[in-house]
């Protein structure tokens, strides 16, 4: 059979979707499959299919690309999202305003825990592979 030379036109809105969202904001691959035309039925495995190199490159690097226009366009990574959330943390513990802190360190996927005397600090980062534990005192 072979891989086809050109994307077609539900593969570029699959893209778009998956890359802009919807009307509603972000969308999930099945959502985006289901927007760009595909069969309810099928949606699941198409959004799955057209995000996985081996089956769908030109789709992947249609994806790709989206991305790096997104990227430019709005000059926001994740990394330096994250980043950004960690600068405001350090700030807030800096002036012991522990709940601004532990507001700002649950979207960096962080949750930081004090004893009731407010000098001891813990901070436990949630990861699927590890948990990683730092103290430190005020």
């Amino acid at each position: 059979m072979g891989v086809p030379k050109r994307l077609t036109e539900m593969q570029k809105r699959f893209a778009e979707y998956l890359v802009f969202g919807g009307p509603d904001g972000p969308v999930f691959k099945s959502e985006a499959a289901k927007m760009a035309g595909y069969s309810e039925k099928r949606c699941r495995q198409e959004g799955t299919e057209l995000t996985n190199p081996k089956h769908a490159p030109l789709v992947v690097k249609y994806i790709d690309e989206l991305k790096q226009e997104k990227m430019l366009k709005y000059g926001v990574t994740y990394e330096g999202h994250i980043a950004e959330l960690d600068r405001i943390k350090q700030l807030a513990l800096g002036k012991n305003s522990f709940s601004a802190a532990v507001n700002k360190s649950r979207k960096g996927r962080r949750t930081i825990h004090r004893q009731k005397n407010n000098k001891t600090w813990e901070i436990r980062r949630h990861d699927r592979r590890t948990t990683r534990n730092e103290t430190g005192t005020n």
